[in-house]
């Protein structure tokens, strides 16, 4: 990591000409002396900062409803015969599909389905429709199980647990039959609850009796099976929060020829991002280790790339300098630890923009200053947003970046010293 001691404290802003400030004030003393001047005010209020609970975002909890994809269920019609009423079911299970549908919402469907369509089916059907009946639903409920465990299970085998895809293919297997089952008895214990609508359902074709059967199991506080050497029901729901947030965290993005301290930002917030959803998910630890290895590995691999991109633009004069990764580290390692201090993204990358842009203008300042530091679009821009949040007060700017380095250094150093390392701010 970038040693801390090293950042030296200097008008990093003074090169800003093109920015429109209102209200500016002439500064009879430097930026430096300034420092001087708050170095006393900072380490106050740090020391009054560390007596105080950490802040934590607010935590709403929405209630649980049941709201399927009503529009994927059959209806089993009773003007229609059997045979032509699997067909409708086959067709309809054949849009379960695990882009737009949970695992939890797809096996709650497959077992109620399941469920209606074989009570009807053995009070009223041969055994060749029987037959029938259970390969379609075996068929689909493979496919979509197959389909999952290739996304997710192979999630977690790439990022170093092995068989995953194996255990997370039986666990819904075993879910669906499990749950499939529950159903049933469900069905059969109510059937006074589900005579009417089970007539009106036949008469007027217009509600699906399956969708009605989850509900009321749903509603009824029944329990879903734990599924004992398998997954349970809501730990596969966990897994696949994980991987759908892989997923959206490592959409393709462009990171370009930047500064260290810019992909330090963007690989920073992502950071902090996946911590947000490791805490608050209840899959268990190897999984988390898993998402948190592959956070880290994406990160790198990304790093890797930009690398080699400046590497092809050549190494002579006026060519960018080489890729500093302990500089981008840096920057990640502040956001996190602004995280960790007040349990809040957004927090954490308005101080990490904060604190990048600090570190940025200095170095384009000094003699570091080689091509990528010519010019920062991401960082102007933050600039601008800052002064005008100051009422274009650039002082106010710069003491609060100022601020915002300080108050990371004394963290740092005071974990080091925890840590038995003899460092100083």
């Amino acid at each position: 990591m970038m040693n801390m001691g090293n950042i030296k404290m200097q008008d990093s802003f003074s090169h800003i000409g093109n920015v429109s400030v209102k209200n500016k004030k002439a500064e009879k003393k430097s930026f430096q002396e300034q420092l001087k001047e708050f170095r006393h005010d900072i380490r106050t209020d740090s020391m009054k900062s560390k007596n105080k609970q950490k802040k934590t975002e607010e935590k709403t909890q929405k209630p649980q409803s049941f709201e399927p994809n009503q529009k994927l269920f059959s209806k089993w019609d009773s003007s229609l015969s059997i045979d032509e009423n699997l067909k409708v079911l086959n067709r309809n299970l054949s849009q379960v599909d695990i882009s737009d549908i949970s695992v939890t919402e797809a096996m709650g469907h497959f077992a109620s389905q399941g469920a209606i369509y074989g009570d009807y089916i053995k009070k009223n059907g041969a055994a060749e429709q029987k037959e029938k009946f259970e390969k379609i639903m075996a068929d689909h409920i493979e496919r979509f199980a197959k389909d999952f465990s290739d996304k997710v299970g192979g999630f977690f085998e790439k990022n170093g647990m092995t068989g995953e895809k194996e255990r997370i293919y039986q666990s819904i297997q075993k879910q669906i039959q499990n749950l499939t089952g529950d159903y049933g008895q469900f069905l059969s214990a109510n059937q006074n609850l589900f005579q009417d609508f089970a007539q009106e359902s036949d008469e007027n074709n217009n509600t699906c009796f399956a969708f009605e059967l989850q509900r009321l199991y749903a509603e009824s506080g029944n329990g879903y099976s734990s599924g004992g050497a398998y997954y349970g029901y809501d730990q596969l729901a966990e897994l696949e929060n994980l991987a759908s947030a892989a997923e959206m965290l490592f959409a393709p993005k462009r990171n370009g020829i930047a500064s260290e301290e810019e992909l330090g930002v963007k690989f920073g917030e992502m950071k902090v991002q996946s911590l947000s959803i490791l805490e608050k998910s209840k899959a268990g630890l190897k999984f988390k280790e898993a998402f948190g290895q592959a956070v880290d590995h994406y990160i790198e691999s990304s790093l890797d790339k930009v690398d080699y991109a400046l590497l092809k633009q050549g190494t002579g004069a006026g060519s960018p300098l080489p890729l500093d990764k302990s500089a981008v580290h840096l920057v990640i390692e502040a956001m996190t630890d602004s995280y960790a201090y007040w349990g809040s993204v957004s927090k954490a990358v308005s101080s990490g923009k904060e604190f990048g842009m600090y570190i940025y203008f200095m170095k384009q300042d000094s003699s570091q200053s080689a091509g990528r530091y010519g010019n920062s679009a991401f960082f102007d821009d933050f600039l601008a947003e800052t002064i005008q949040r100051f009422d274009g007060d650039l002082s106010k700017v710069k003491r609060a970046a100022s601020v915002n380095l300080m108050d990371y250094q004394q963290r740092l150093h005071l974990k080091n010293r925890q840590r038995g390392l003899n460092t100083s701010v």
